[in-house]
């Protein structure tokens, strides 16, 4: 089948979080996808390419992009097999750029063609997100024309919006709940690499509060901490398994043993299992006090006044009970429907449109990203997949939320001799909500 000649549009919802990629996507007018990739990236050199199998099988596990300065990064899964280095002296918001490039790389090969028409959403942590103008202009640098598994992919840039950690499940809220207007309502988002914290004044995000401690807090940490106690000294491959092994190892002990083994043999392994129980109790402990610590901190008397927590991330789901006695402690949070996790009310939601099931874990670390791809295809009707409602007028707390985020309408990316083609811009519309298309209502059952 030829390459359709004009470029094939699509809409991208991504979080590039450490533990792993997340994106919904679709090409409009069709179903929408979700697409993840595994949180690895390394420079690799083209000599030591021979044999590696990045350029066959799934292009979200072996991708492989070639930037514009001719330098090679490969990300997913198979580039933990590979000989190269972690690209350590990039700043934070190039390794977001690198890893949209894959995603958009891996969207483009398993749609067969070459060239998109990308509107693009995406979400950022708090240290990250203050750079977020540097961060727009090299996206749009890099996705201009990049090779992906050495196939050239030219992407021509629609639409461009960056938003905080949080605001996905944050807008979704002010859409579902009546009352978002009269409460106080604090979103925490606590991921594998940090912790954001959005606080809503009736209804409106307060600026001025928080700090880049946040960026220190994710489960991360917590796999630091236990590391130094237990001294786990793990080869490079076994440390990548560590986070999924620690998480685990909470509702499944069995993984603890599976640690030790990472690290010791024979004798030694039930000495080390523990040490390693010890170290993950201590941990946790030192953990949450200094988690909790920062809340108060950084919200000061604002906390006492929250009468709704919403609460996300996978982190988060690992320190749920920790946190429902924390809040369950303020003054206006004692009733547990105040407390509210992030996630689980649209899990039937995401099953729906994706026509499979998910697991409550996944569907609390998609949320985030759920959110911001609703609200993204709903100011884009043209590009969505399926029915809307009837258009609902951005409300002022919206208004306020996108004013604390970046969204740019961008031109063609091809050459134009510094001026914008006529009709190259798309406006996005008045946000109408979505609506999960019916006859994918009946097809999935929360797991």
């Amino acid at each position: 089948m030829p390459e359709p000649r004009e470029p094939v549009p699509v809409l991208l919802a991504i979080d590039n979080g450490l533990s792993e990629t997340k994106a919904f996507w679709n090409v409009a007018g069709e179903p929408v996808q979700l697409m993840r990739l595994s949180p690895e990236i390394i420079e690799v050199q083209s000599e030591n390419l021979l044999e590696s199998g990045l350029l066959g099988g799934r292009p979200e596990d072996n991708a492989l992009i070639e930037i514009i300065d001719g330098r090679l990064f490969a990300v997913g899964k198979q580039a933990r097999d590979l000989r190269g280095k972690s690209p350590v002296e990039e700043t934070k918001y190039q390794m977001s750029v690198y890893k949209i490039l894959a995603t958009v790389g891996a969207i483009a090969t398993r749609l067969g063609v070459t060239r998109l028409e990308l509107t693009i959403a995406t979400l950022l942590p708090f240290s990250e997100y203050q750079d977020r103008k540097e961060f727009i202009e090299l996206l749009k640098e890099q996705l201009r024309e990049f090779n992906f598994r050495k196939t050239p992919i030219r992407c021509k840039i629609e639409s461009v919006a960056v938003k905080p950690e949080g605001a996905g499940i944050s807008i979704s809220y002010m859409h579902r709940e009546a009352n978002f207007k009269d409460q106080n309502t604090l979103v925490l988002m606590v991921g594998h690499r940090d912790a954001s914290l959005l606080p809503f004044e009736e209804g409106k995000p307060l600026t001025g509060m928080g700090d880049q401690l946040g960026d220190q807090l994710g489960f991360l940490e917590l796999q630091k901490q236990v590391v130094t106690r237990a001294a786990l000294n793990l080869s490079a491959r076994n440390q990548v398994r560590l986070p999924e092994y620690l998480f685990r190892a909470k509702a499944e002990p069995e993984y603890i043993q599976r640690i030790a083994e990472m690290a010791v043999t024979g004798t030694e392994i039930k000495k080390k299992v523990a040490r390693l129980q010890e170290a993950i109790t201590a941990s946790q402990k030192w953990y949450i006090s200094t988690l909790t610590h920062w809340i108060k901190a950084t919200l000061g008397p604002f906390l006492s006044t929250v009468d709704r927590v919403i609460i996300s991330g996978g982190t988060a789901l690992y320190l749920q009970e920790d946190l429902v006695e924390f809040f369950s402690a303020l003054p206006r949070l004692h009733d547990p429907d105040s407390i509210i996790w992030g996630g689980l009310e649209s899990q039937a939601e995401i099953e729906a449109w994706l026509g499979s099931e998910i697991d409550t874990e996944l569907a609390v670390r998609l949320a985030d990203v759920y959110g911001l791809y609703v609200d993204t295809m709903a100011r884009f009707p043209n590009l969505g997949p399926g029915e809307t409602e009837s258009a609902t007028e951005l409300d002022e707390s919206e208004e306020s939320l996108a004013v604390a985020t970046t969204s740019e309408e961008l031109t063609d990316t091809e050459p134009t001799n510094g001026k914008a083609k006529a009709g190259s811009r798309r406006q996005a519309k008045d946000v109408k909500l979505p609506v999960v298309p019916k006859q994918r209502q009946g097809a999935a059952k929360r797991s």
